[in-house]
């Protein structure tokens, strides 16, 4: 599933990729050990390393691609708070093209990310959980785009997806961290999920107090993948961290693409970055199996850094030879 450009004359392309989202701030640390009596809060450690920044799977991704050139408007929702603000800089910053609505009396979400040295784990915290509006309000004037993607269920575009189903030239892509609850997928053309890799699950520690470990969802059995492709998902990408991933193609063909070998800092936003790189590939024209391989590129320069975009500062994307 290639996207190609649209046709000649065609005015209504605002961008390459258009990003509808909640704003999001993000605190990363990177510690070089636990507490070394269990109960003790994690902040009686000074960190090693901390970076803020904005956050947010889609805009995660979103960041990438403006990284790599691509003209990424970002359609966004934030409180009228310090964390917002923050949010919003931070996505200007990478080169996104905000339309963002700040709502007065609001809370902006924020996370604690936290990485232990050497152990390749992470610990999640919900500072502020935010209290913006659902469905998220949306301007009358949506720019259109080569790619629409949501990270969530926004009830105000279901019209505007649909229609955007017939253009071959467009494509609506979902990025969600769990299977639960999916919605109604029918206008959807791309779907990425992150799964748990084959296998026992490994048991590891308790996380420190006040903490939680990210953990994936088992992986899908293959009547689970059969109904999402009948469903009208058109290509569906299965991420499994350090195990790599599965591309699946609604014409029953699959491309297993193993991950790159390289040092793991912090596996924050790995999945963000693949997706990235997976989307920016298919806007060159590029096959499945190709796109594949680009994200792992990208996933790869992600995981070598703290924080989900802090390798855009470092290890900025780049063109990568096919194989």
């Amino acid at each position: 599933m290639s996207i190609p450009p649209s046709p000649a004359g065609d005015k209504t392309e605002a961008c390459d990729l258009l990003v509808v989202a909640p704003l999001t701030y993000e605190i990363s640390k990177r510690f070089a050990s636990l507490p070394a009596r269990p109960g003790d809060p994690l902040e009686s450690i000074d960190p090693i390393e901390r970076i803020e920044d904005g956050g947010g799977s889609a805009l995660n991704s979103a960041c990438a691609l403006a990284a790599a050139g691509r003209r990424v408007v970002a359609v966004c929702c934030g409180g009228a708070d310090e964390d917002g603000t923050r949010a919003l800089r931070a996505l200007e910053k990478r080169g996104v093209d905000c339309r963002a609505t700040i709502l007065p009396g609001r809370r902006t979400k924020r996370n604690l990310l936290a990485v232990v040295e050497g152990t390749k784990r992470s610990f999640f915290r919900v500072e502020a959980p935010g209290d913006l509006p659902a469905p998220m309000p949306l301007p009358a004037d949506l720019p259109d785009a080569r790619v629409l993607l949501v990270d969530r269920d926004h009830p105000g575009l279901a019209g505007r997806l649909r229609a955007r189903k017939d253009r071959p030239d467009r494509r609506n892509v979902m990025t969600r961290y769990t299977r639960a609850g999916l919605p109604d997928l029918g206008p959807f053309d791309l779907l990425q999920l992150p799964e748990r890799a084959e296998g026992p699950e490994v048991p590891l520690p308790p996380p420190p107090a006040g903490f939680h470990s990210p953990a994936s969802p088992p992986p899908m059995r293959s009547e689970e993948i059969d109904r999402l492709l009948s469903g009208g998902i058109q290509v569906l990408v299965r991420t499994f961290g350090s195990g790599g991933a599965i591309v699946h193609e609604r014409n029953g063909r699959f491309t297993s693409i193993p991950a790159r070998r390289t040092e793991v800092v912090d596996a924050t936003g790995a999945g963000d970055a693949f997706l990235a790189g997976f989307l920016d590939a298919l806007l060159d024209h590029a096959p499945v199996s190709a796109a594949g391989h680009r994200g792992a590129d990208w996933a790869a320069r992600a995981v070598r850094h703290l924080g989900a975009r802090g390798w855009l500062d470092r290890e900025p994307p780049g063109r990568i030879a096919e194989p």
